[in-house]
């Protein structure tokens, strides 16, 4: 009985062996490597687990949709960008989400994809649910299936319009002076050169205006820098009146100001520009006499297009100061 029970031992141990590893090796080896597989899977499951509650609570957009562009998945940073729940997404396409200016850019996207093309994440634009335009920074990433062919389409859409608004906030002040609201100097070299290129494209006459007020000095230190700001606000104000919007004007700095405007007619336009301008400087000094404008000019016409903006404002400030400085000799002044 005990040679039957040793025996018996002998053809389990055989079997278990058999089972538990067929090639050269330990039971226990074969134990510690199916664990540590084990373990390896555990942690792959918390990781996958972990990921899904990033892209779940994630703020930004995180969509897959399938080559048609069917909505197969949308998570929370979705609703909150676009509008639509989760439910209401899964049976929408994502051509609904995009402008029609902005479709053939998918179209494109899927065909590079297609050709194995990398895409770089670019900025582009969306559809709310309650029709809101939307700046989107998007990123786009392409799944494949066990063959390695392209099943489907990840991507990130990060929500950017608030940003480009603060950008786009940050460089109108950058051209703009703060008292007036009119281009600063900076400004005014920017757009006047672009402007200055669009006269001389076709063959146009640019008449550049240099102004100073001749009495901003008597008002800050006889009435107050406060004066002095409304004055300058006052002048504004008049050559807002005088140019047409699509003319170029600004506050130099201190108490000059630019302008540079088209004009057609020759030496009888420019005249009469002139006039209108001195014309509203007038009736602004009669509405208000105890805070009057006063300006120096100097006037500068070109239909030279190799004259550049640059020469024009040399010329033009020269003018302006000879004329200051006529005013003072007839009075007996210094001009400064």
């Amino acid at each position: 009985m005990k040679t039957h029970r040793v025996a018996y031992r002998e053809q389990l141990k055989n079997t278990l062996k058999d089972k538990l590893w067929e090639t050269e090796g330990k039971p226990v080896d074969y134990i510690r490597s199916l664990e540590a597989q084990l373990a390896e899977m555990k942690q792959v499951e918390q990781d996958l687990k972990r990921l899904a509650i990033i892209i779940k609570d994630s703020n930004d957009a995180i969509t897959i949709q399938d080559l048609d562009g069917q909505i197969l998945s949308w998570n929370r940073g979705a609703e909150k960008i676009y509008g639509y729940k989760e439910q209401e997404a899964l049976n929408m396409n994502i051509f609904q989400l995009v402008p029609s200016d902005k479709r053939q850019q998918i179209h494109e996207f899927l065909k590079q994809l297609k050709n194995g093309e990398i895409l770089d994440s670019l900025e582009t634009q969306r559809i709310t649910k309650n029709g809101k335009l939307v700046d989107i920074w998007l990123t786009v990433t392409p799944i494949l299936d066990e063959e390695g062919e392209i099943s489907s389409v990840a991507t990130t859409e990060r929500d950017i319009t608030q940003k480009n608004a603060l950008i786009n906030q940050l460089a109108a002040m950058s051209f703009k002076d703060e008292v007036t609201t009119l281009y600063n100097r900076r400004g005014f070299i920017h757009f006047a050169d672009k402007l200055l290129q669009l006269i001389n494209r076709h063959n146009g006459t640019a008449l550049l205006l240099y102004m100073d007020m001749d009495n901003l000095k008597w008002i800050n230190d006889n009435l107050g820098h406060n004066k002095g700001d409304e004055a300058i606000e006052r002048l504004a104000g008049v050559l807002q009146k005088t140019f047409r919007a699509t003319d170029i004007v600004a506050r130099m700095g201190g108490d000059e100001f630019a302008v540079l405007t088209e004009v057609e007619g020759g030496e009888e336009a420019i005249t009469a520009t002139l006039s209108r301008l001195r014309n509203n400087i007038s009736k602004a000094n009669e509405q208000n006499s105890r805070l009057p404008i006063a300006i120096s000019i100097g006037a500068v016409a070109s239909t030279d297009p190799t004259m550049s903006l640059e020469a024009m404002i040399t010329r033009a400030d020269d003018l302006m100061y000879e004329e200051k400085r006529q005013k003072h000799s007839k009075r007996g002044e210094l001009a400064l």
